[in-house]
């Protein structure tokens, strides 16, 4: 069997077509909620030759459900519950959300690393010492991790 181009590419975008809210469900953004709603229908039957024919309509204030159709048809009045689901979406930057980083013990934190430019951070001897502090717990106590 060949695999279609056409084929490939439909799968492709039908993966990333649902990716967002996938990964919104992993980092907690995304909560499914479900609940259930009573409704009340009129069903009309009617049963010809061993065949059972249903028409549902909306129930209507100004027509009776057991006028909606005439003789064979028998009309009754039902309460069916459907099961709905919502999607809600909490704001975030797309690593965690809002609520979690703003939360975070120490977000605001700030440390003063004199005669240290951003490109230097990287290598540098005061980044070392800052998250050594930040490791034992000097800077927030909530990092504090025992030494191996």
């Amino acid at each position: 069997m060949r695999i279609q181009y056409r084929d490939l590419i439909l799968a492709g975008n039908a993966f990333l077509g649902t990716m967002n809210d996938r990964w919104l469900s992993i980092i907690g953004a995304r909560v499914i909620e479900y609940s259930e709603v009573t409704a009340v229908k009129c069903v009309c039957t009617k049963s010809s030759g061993g065949i059972v024919e249903k028409v549902y309509f909306p129930v209507d204030e100004d027509i009776d459900c057991d006028d909606r159709l005439p003789s064979p048809w028998n009309c009754n009045e039902i309460t069916t519950k459907q099961q709905v689901v919502t999607n809600k979406y909490k704001p975030s930057d797309g690593v965690v959300t809002n609520e979690s980083s703003f939360n975070f013990p120490g977000v605001n934190a700030t440390v003063k690393m004199d005669k240290s430019n951003h490109m230097q951070m990287r290598n540098d001897g005061n980044t070392k010492r800052v998250l050594l502090n930040l490791y034992d717990g000097k800077i927030v106590p909530y990092f504090m991790t025992i030494e191996r």
